[in-house]
């Protein structure tokens, strides 16, 4: 979890054009990677139901904005407010990641099933 939350937040600083994101990427990451195992570890018995997958995902997503905007906020300032940045930008990431979630998870499971491609949690 560590070595994919490191690297995806190197990739994400780089990438950003956000005022402290080279800072809040990396953070961000690993503090919301942890949270989104932790929470799919402790849920993993109902993680066969397509309503816990979108949850833990969007409160994964939702823990993700909350740490970039308070450590950007420290870092750098905000390109606006908090609570504006997170209504405009946060809340419908969250929304599209539900959304994705509801269409790929399904398919994910159905190529798990079909190629007999066992996972482990």
């Amino acid at each position: 979890v560590l070595l994919v939350a490191l690297v995806a937040g190197v990739i994400s600083a780089l990438t950003t054009g956000f005022p402290g994101g080279q800072i809040a990427s990396p953070f961000d990451k690993v503090v919301s990677a942890f949270v989104f195992y932790g929470i799919f570890i402790a849920a993993r018995k109902y993680t066969k139901s397509i309503v816990m997958i979108c949850a833990v995902t969007a409160v994964g997503i939702l823990v993700s904005g909350i740490v970039f905007l308070n450590v950007a906020l420290i870092v750098a300032g905000l390109p606006g407010t908090f609570i504006g940045l997170f209504l405009s930008v946060v809340l419908p990431t969250t929304v599209m990641g539900i959304i994705a979630m509801a269409i790929i998870y399904p398919i994910a499971q159905q190529i798990i099933k079909r190629t007999n491609f066992t996972v482990s949690a």
